[in-house]
């Protein structure tokens, strides 16, 4: 009776034992994916910045694309317009300068 309970036992922490090996392989194959995922996230946002910068820098192209548009001759009055508005951007400019 003794020598069953005893390999009971011993089948118990077999199994123990195996189960804890896989639960540090499991671990340690999260922790990796956790890196790759961080490392992506890292890559993924200077990306974001770097094309963000990109939008900013063609969308002031645009506008002085636009500007030089109403400034070259339009009969329509839209350069008269456009030169009001960044007159008075400048004006809020200035304001917020001086506040």
């Amino acid at each position: 009776m003794a020598l069953v309970v005893m390999d009971e036992l011993s089948l118990i922490v077999e199994g123990l034992g195996y189960k804890v090996k896989k639960l540090l392989l499991v671990n340690k194959q999260l922790r990796d994916k956790i890196l790759r995922l961080e490392e992506e996230k890292a890559a993924l946002l200077e990306k974001t910045r770097d094309l963000s910068e990109k939008v900013r820098g063609l969308e002031d192209g645009m506008a002085r694309l636009q500007a030089a548009k109403a400034l070259k001759g339009d009969p329509s009055g839209h350069a008269r317009q456009r030169i009001n508005e960044l007159l008075r951007e400048i004006d809020k400019c200035q304001a917020l300068l001086n506040s």
